[in-house]
């Protein structure tokens, strides 16, 4: 990881030739500041040039967001060969006169592994169920299918996992190998959990897993009406 940062570095300096360019060999952070704004048309054709990658990296636009001094903050998230790497993402910030700052966190090239043989979306999903079994997920709900309709507006919304494919480390770590998963987010009433869940699409284990649904208990103490001061606990 190392040597591909550095060599990072030498591709950046001579064809930028930016006033300031870091790349963080630890965490991959990127911090690119343009002497002169450039283009955004030039940006979004350049920065796999500008990074080193090649063209089977692409970048989709996430979002943007416009502050109180006109500057426009667009957040890409990097693809390779269609598919997302989750750990990859950059922010162009701008204003009308251009480009004049890239930041985020990339991770190498190198580090993402591409293979053919991969199961299909069921059996991932089968994987990720037994690894976190339930008496009864959220999809077998009718009202919580409901509300979720009503909240999306999407009368065909359902919390029956949909699987996609993506790019992440193992923990979520960014400094290796960037395994190919099926990603699906899992919600249970009986036990109550919700878990964003990565299974390695090649061998089946678990790669990563986030909660989705947080649970918490804080011990204090409360004066009451009667009973003076006394410990609660509350959960939620």
């Amino acid at each position: 990881m190392k040597s591909c940062v550095l060599l990072m570095i030498g591709i950046l300096l001579p064809i930028v030739g930016f006033s300031q360019s870091i790349l963080n060999q630890q965490n991959s952070e990127v911090y690119i500041e343009f002497p002169e704004p450039r283009p955004l048309g030039e940006i979004n054709k350049s920065i796999n040039k500008q990074l080193g990658y090649s063209n089977l990296i692409s970048w989709k636009l996430n979002s943007e967001l416009t502050d109180e001094l006109n500057q426009i903050h667009r957040r890409y998230t990097m693809y390779f060969d269609g598919i997302e790497v989750f750990s990859s993402r950059l922010i162009v910030h701008s204003t009308k006169n251009g480009v004049f700052r890239i930041n985020g966190r990339v991770v190498s090239e190198a580090d993402l592994e591409l293979t053919e043989a991969i199961m299909e979306e069921q059996e991932g999903l089968d994987l990720a169920l037994k690894k976190f079994p339930s008496d009864q997920y959220y999809w077998q709900v009718e009202e919580q299918n409901r509300q979720l309709k009503t909240i999306t507006g999407d009368s065909m919304a359902t919390f029956y996992p949909k699987g996609e494919l993506k790019f992440i480390g193992p923990n979520f770590r960014i400094d290796t190998t960037q395994l190919l998963t099926w990603h699906f987010n899992i919600y249970s009433e009986q036990p109550l959990f919700g878990k964003s869940i990565y299974i390695n699409a090649v061998t089946g284990e678990l790669v990563a897993e986030q909660d989705l649904i947080l649970h918490t208990g804080v011990t204090g103490t409360a004066q009451t009406a009667y009973s003076g001061k006394r410990e609660i606990q509350t959960v939620s």
